[in-house]
């Protein structure tokens, strides 16, 4: 029966153990980059590429038009003399014209296909904008995830301490009941329990309240049993990369569209070819001989070449505010890698610092491990109070959350470094 029993209890601990839910850094990233609203921009941005590169296209189709004039002149066209034996009958006054106008380009110096070229570019423009937003969300989950760690972190730091006060409480109690010890060293005992109760309880709150912001990030419900996960990066790894963040194929995309923004406005200039056709009914037709209603038609080729741009300063003007808006994006380049080569130097020489400290506060902490063990003893021989053996406890207690505050704030270090480089 009693084997039975634990059986029981080790599969319910197992089970329980399975429906408790981990998550890590990387799946966060993920979950809020497919929850971020501007994602779902994403779609509207490409259909309306769609929708503009067809009205494009459609200045290769023939443009058909359809017009009907009707007029009546003062005077119409007539012969000064009079021919022995002919009769021209004069033109009426009231004139009708009904024609179907066809105009197909035949060759406009590649101006289309360029302008097509710019719309591609341009939605890949606002693809990386949506890139870069949710690339400034890695900070913002950073923050709030090791803030979770850390406040774990230090739970477990007074659930030790907890501990500690605990077996002191236990053996001092004995005491007091023998006669060997002061009641009073045993309720500053109880009192330091209760306290540390306390910081339990504001960092429970505090934990349920960034979990509740990350859960707003990344559109998932993680509650106060989730276990997050440290992650691993390698700090070895990143040294000496360059920077790959979204911000720089941003101001790519921003050049390459105004380089090919130049080129349709030197498209512009080159000579046009285009086919016509017009058929019409009317009176006169094509013969103002003939004063009658009458079907007529037209075919031919026309060649527009706008000299204007060679001779105005317009073209001069917009491919100068062109130069002006790429310079621009490369100064907007340079103060960027500048600001961002600053940062990871900083995040670097705080990583040193941070292992410098850890390998100190390791010192420190088996030290204090050794004066609270003494301490211990001589508060059960009698020869320490018990605010002496809490001062000592909570300087161990100290070290300890120095230390874990250190590797944590490392740690962090290492990902912010990561996430300024782009990886």
């Amino acid at each position: 029966m009693k084997n039975i029993f634990f059986l029981f209890i080790f599969f319910s601990t197992h089970v329980l153990a399975q429906n408790i839910e981990r998550i890590t850094l990387d799946e966060c990233y993920n979950l809020t980059q497919a929850n971020f609203p501007l994602v779902k921009q994403r779609g509207l941005i490409k259909e309306n590429n769609v929708l503009n590169i067809n009205t494009l296209k459609n200045n290769y189709l023939p443009q058909i038009e359809l017009n009907a004039q009707a007029t009546y002149q003062s005077d119409v066209t007539s012969f000064p003399v009079k021919l022995p034996n002919i009769e021209v009958t004069p033109l009426s006054k009231d004139q009708y014209k009904a024609t179907l106008d066809v105009k197909q380009i035949l060759w406009d110096g590649g101006v289309i296909k360029m302008q097509e070229k710019v719309l591609n570019t341009t939605t890949e423009v606002e693809f990386q904008k949506i890139e870069v937003e949710v690339a400034k969300l890695k900070e913002r989950v950073n923050q709030l995830y090791f803030n979770i760690l850390q406040v774990d972190e230090n739970e477990k730091l007074l659930v030790i301490l907890k501990s500690d006060i605990a077996a002191r409480i236990k053996k001092m109690e004995g005491a007091v009941a023998n006669g060997v010890a002061l009641k009073m060293n045993l309720q500053t005992l109880q009192a330091e329990d209760l306290k540390v109760d306390q910081r339990i309880i504001e960092l429970k709150s505090a934990r349920a309240a960034a979990i509740q912001m990350l859960n707003l990030l990344i559109a998932k419900e993680l509650d106060e049993k989730t276990i997050f996960q440290k992650p691993t990066p390698q700090y070895e790894s990143l040294i000496g990369l360059q920077v790959s963040r979204p911000e720089l194929t941003l101001f790519d995309l921003q050049k390459k569209q105004i380089d090919q923004t130049v080129k349709v406005f030197a498209l512009k200039n080159f000579p046009r070819l285009f086919a016509f056709a017009t058929g019409g009914y009317g009176r006169p037709g094509l013969n103002f001989l003939k004063n009658d209603f009458a079907f007529y038609g037209i075919g031919g080729l026309t060649f527009k070449w706008n000299l204007a741009d060679f001779y105005s300063k317009s073209l001069k003007n917009d491919l100068q505010v062109m130069k002006n808006n790429a310079f621009s994006i490369d100064i907007q380049k340079d103060i960027f890698l500048l600001n961002t080569n600053i940062t990871t130097k900083q995040q670097s020489a705080e990583i040193t610092k941070l292992e410098k400290l850890i390998e100190k506060d390791r010192q420190i902490l088996t030290l204090r491990e050794k004066i609270k063990q003494t301490a211990a003893v001589q508060l059960e021989n009698g020869v320490m109070t018990a605010n002496d053996y809490l001062l000592e406890l909570n300087a161990e207690s100290q070290a300890r959350q120095n230390l874990i505050l250190h590797e944590l704030q490392m740690l962090n270090a290492k990902i912010n470094l990561a996430t300024t480089l782009g990886k």
